[in-house]
């Protein structure tokens, strides 16, 4: 039996891995400690600076492992990873419509 946190470190660890299988509770685990490593680094970038130095930081090193987890986790409840790409698209292309000015 994993803790929550062997969970995290595991998910990190199958960086390169884009064939395996992640389970409901390695998914789950690692969404529960990516959001308080989240919280917690939005905290200290409030107490130090102004700018998110640290979320950019963290969010920039943890990005691909998240990805990976979820093409991961996708493989294991049966559908292609490719459905990642589509919600990675549609992402993209909200935050550019609230960045870029309209006329």
């Amino acid at each position: 039996m994993r803790t929550g946190l062997r969970w995290f470190k595991f998910a990190i660890s199958k960086v390169s891995d884009f064939r395996g299988r992640a389970g409901r509770s390695e998914f789950n685990w690692y969404v529960l400690f990516f959001v308080l490593f989240a919280a917690l680094c939005f905290g200290l970038d409030t107490i130090v600076s102004d700018y998110p130095i640290i979320v950019s930081i963290y969010f920039s090193l943890a990005i691909v492992p998240s990805i990976l987890l979820v093409i991961r986790r996708l493989h294991d409840i049966g559908h292609s990873g490719c459905w990642c790409i589509l919600f990675f698209s549609g992402s993209s292309v909200n935050a550019l419509s609230n960045v870029l000015p309209f006329r």
